[in-house]
This record gives structure tokens, C-alpha cells and sequence, in this order.
């Protein structure tokens, strides 16, 4: 048996609120009071179902430490809005999670068009990042996400991905609502 509905509620609040974050299971196991391993299960039957999906970490044998957990996301993204209690299209625009909600939109789409034959994120501990890797006819296509209102990259965001490129092998396409 998965978990009592108020505990299963709960669970789906809080990964509304990791949506587009690397997952870690150790604050939903101590929210809900149950181990890590068992909150993991929750995750993978979630993502059985197509509720959530979970991005796994693209490595390449780099000198920088580099991410190893996935990230999750909801692959509806009004059920996301449910769980967020984001009513309306303005109240979601003024949302903290508003970017990540995007993002995730807009990576459901594209996995959806471009299906490829794998699909990674890529991440250092030092801040590089790429929103998602895929891997298509043998060929490395990155791409970042970002809301048209915060279209303008950092100039040091930037140079910490071109720092990169040569990880993942292409450059970045900017998708921007």
C-alpha cells in the first residue's frame, strides 16, 4: 500500500514545490515520517504512472563534480497548479514557481516533438547547467529553458555554460515563452 491519502496529499505538495529541482528524498522521508527508500518508491510509482518524470543526470568524465541526482518534474502542468493552488493565468505569473512551471511545460512539449533517444539534464555543483540534453540520431542537442521575462541571460551564466560546452557537446538553444 502506497500511504494514507492525507499522507499521499501532503507527498504531492511537497514535490510540487521540488518541480524542476533535483530531487533529494531526505525532507519528504522526514516530513512524512517514513525512510527515504520508502519516499523513493512513492516517486517511482508516480513516475511509472506518467504523473512525474524524472530526468536523470547526463555525466561526462569532467574534472568538475557534477550532479548525480535526477530532477523531477509533472508532466501536467495543471495538475502542478492544483497542488501549487494556482488558480489563474496572472496568479501563476506572480507565482516564485512560475519559471520552474514553464519549464517544465515547455520540456514535456519538446520531448513530446523532438523524441529523442535519450533525454538528460546536465549540472555542475559549481552552478553550470543545462535545462535538458538530448541525445538524437547520435548527436548531443542542448537546450535552456527560460520565461521571456527573465530572457536576458547573466553574462556569467553564460560563460559558465560556454565554459562547458565542450561536456555536452552542442550549444544551447534558448526555448522562451
Amino acid at each position: 500500500m502506497l500511504c494514507a491519502a492525507p499522507a499521499l496529499l501532503r507527498f504531492w505538495r511537497m514535490l510540487a514545490h521540488v518541480h524542476g529541482n533535483v530531487w533529494s528524498a531526505a525532507d519528504p522521508a522526514r516530513s512524512l515520517g517514513v525512510s527515504e527508500p520508502t519516499v523513493r518508491r512513492y516517486l517511482d510509482v508516480l513516475t511509472h504512472n506518467l504523473m512525474v518524470r524524472q530526468l536523470p543526470p547526463w555525466h561526462a568524465n569532467l574534472a568538475k563534480r557534477q550532479v548525480r541526482a535526477p530532477k523531477v518534474y509533472f508532466r501536467d502542468s495543471g495538475l502542478l497548479h492544483a497542488l501549487l493552488d494556482v488558480p489563474t493565468l496572472p496568479a501563476l505569473l506572480a507565482h516564485p514557481r512560475s519559471g520552474a512551471s514553464w519549464e517544465g511545460f515547455a520540456l514535456e512539449q519538446v520531448l513530446r516533438i523532438a523524441q529523442p533517444d535519450e533525454a538528460y539534464f546536465w549540472a555542475t555543483h559549481e552552478g553550470a547547467e543545462l535545462d535538458l540534453l538530448m541525445l538524437h540520431g547520435g548527436r548531443r542537442i542542448g537546450v535552456e529553458f527560460k520565461p521571456a521575462t527573465v530572457h536576458r541571460t547573466a553574462p556569467h551564466a553564460v560563460a559558465r555554460q560556454e565554459a562547458h560546452r565542450p561536456a555536452w557537446g552542442a550549444r544551447a538553444r534558448t526555448l522562451a515563452r
